[in-house]
């Protein structure tokens, strides 16, 4: 199975940036993963995924440019916020610049909330401006592939109604 995205790598962290399906009721519906995850032992348990939609992902890619193309300290976040079996949850998706001697430094916080305290988890992943760059066009691209929605089941009135043949 081959699987559109990429995985990028700091000293600390990973986040893999990819094409996926999120299943509705009687529809499926495209996202694009966004995972950061610690790359110390245990670190899959500390790992947080946010299933962005297209629009969030297109967002989240404008974001990245202006953060890489303002010559000055920047951070801005996209919130996603979600409902899993009755419990919400909210993301947070930080993009940062900031200056340090003679270069600039680039980066992603995601902080994942449910309402707990115990269920915080937080990850930080440093990139260099390539790699900022390149996530942007790869959310962009993404965000496209996956603007589409299929309908399972065989209710034609939620397909947007009959078939009209040519």
């Amino acid at each position: 199975m081959t699987k559109k995205g990429y995985t990028f790598y700091s000293r600390s962290a990973g986040l893999e940036i990819s094409a996926t399906e999120a299943v509705k009721p009687n529809r499926i519906v495209g996202r694009v993963r966004f995972r950061v995850f610690p790359l110390e032992e245990g670190g899959r348990e500390r790992q947080v995924i946010v299933m962005l939609d297209p629009l969030e992902a297109f967002r989240l890619s404008r974001l990245i440019r202006k953060a890489v193309s303002e010559g000055r300290t920047f951070n801005r976040a996209l919130i996603h916020k979600s409902e899993k079996d009755g419990s919400e949850s909210t993301a947070i998706l930080d993009v940062e610049a900031r200056e340090k001697e003679d270069s600039r430094l680039y980066g992603f916080t995601v902080v994942r909330t449910n309402g707990k305290k115990e269920g915080t988890r937080r990850v930080s992943i440093a990139l260099d401006e390539d790699a900022m760059l390149f996530s942007a066009e790869l959310l962009e691209r993404l965000a496209a592939d996956t603007a589409y929605e299929t309908h399972v089941g065989g209710d034609e009135a939620a397909a947007g109604g009959e078939e009209i043949p040519f």
